[in-house]
């Protein structure tokens, strides 16, 4: 799954935050996460861009934590904010480096939409996490597919595929504003962001895309 050594013992605690009835958010997302990061941070050290692997992979473990949750009424601005409240209480307790922890926190916030990456552990994150917008269009259409079955479990109610698709779209496209490139590699010859045209593409396929039966 990932080159760091995470311990069993901190990965069962992170477990518990994720909840399997959610068809997105569950701890099966940190395996797609984790893999994506292997990636990256592969191309990083081929360009001797300097990242540490411990907070990107502690901050993909714990940065859709407790997703589930009202994070409102636990008086918490956004999910992303009680995740890293999450991260740093379970990363604490096991007496992770309080440096490293800061540095997590930061990483999760990281992942909202609006969030905006100041350190090249950030970009990693959000990059990693956002990388399913990229793939192929079929695991694409199947994430949008998860993703509004977990807005209507979450809302308790169901929502038209037309609406969906347009709140989609609106939404992801926030994701895609702030800059995630560390590398050469990840631009074309006129240095546009090969994520971003990929993303696009997707999105405009998924525009047309009909209901599924």
């Amino acid at each position: 799954m990932t080159t760091m050594k995470i311990d069993n013992a901190l990965m069962k605690a992170a477990e518990k935050y994720y909840d399997q009835r959610l068809a997105y958010h569950n701890f099966s997302h940190i395996d797609f996460v984790f893999a994506a990061a292997d990636t990256i941070l592969e191309r990083c050290r081929r360009h001797g861009v300097a990242v540490n692997d411990d907070v990107v992979y502690l901050s993909l473990l714990f940065h859709d934590a407790g997703f589930i949750e009202d994070h409102t009424a636990l008086g918490f601005e956004s999910k992303e904010a009680y995740s890293a409240h999450i991260a740093g209480e379970v990363l604490g307790a096991h007496e992770i480096e309080p440096y490293i922890v800061d540095c997590v926190k930061q990483a999760i916030l990281c992942t909202h939409c609006d969030g905006h990456c100041a350190s090249n552990e950030d970009r990693v994150v959000r990059a990693a996490d956002l990388s399913g917008l990229a793939a192929d269009y079929g695991i694409f259409r199947d994430n949008a597919i998860r993703l509004k079955s977990e807005y209507e479990l979450l809302n308790q109610g169901r929502i038209d595929w037309q609406s969906w698709k347009d709140m989609a779209i609106d939404r992801l496209l926030l994701f895609v504003r702030e800059d995630m490139e560390l590398t050469d590699e990840e631009f074309d010859g006129l240095g546009n962001s090969l994520f971003r045209q990929a993303v696009l593409r997707n999105v405009e396929r998924f525009r047309q895309e009909p209901e599924p039966r």
